[in-house]
């Protein structure tokens, strides 16, 4: 489960944003509703581009896009494009 602990990254490439995320958590729980939530308070916001690697079962990176991010609260990401 996502904890304060295990935040993702935010990166710069080209004036996009890239965060980049690890987790044993698996992909369907990464892309549910409001899974990070303090996504607005670390920067999140809607269209950045997002990379999570799972480490869990077999290994995998997919590409996504943050999809929504509530004022002051959660963020969203999509499912893997």
């Amino acid at each position: 489960a996502y904890t304060s602990n295990s935040r993702p990254v935010l990166s710069y490439f080209a004036n996009a944003r890239i965060w980049s995320f690890v987790s044993s958590d698996p992909v369907a729980n990464v892309t549910s509703a409001g899974y990070f939530a303090d996504g607005y308070a670390l920067g999140m916001r809607a269209g950045d581009y997002f990379l999570f690697t799972k480490t869990t079962g077999t290994p995998s990176v997919t590409k996504h896009n943050v999809t929504s991010v509530a004022v002051g609260g959660a963020a969203t990401i999509s499912a893997a494009i």
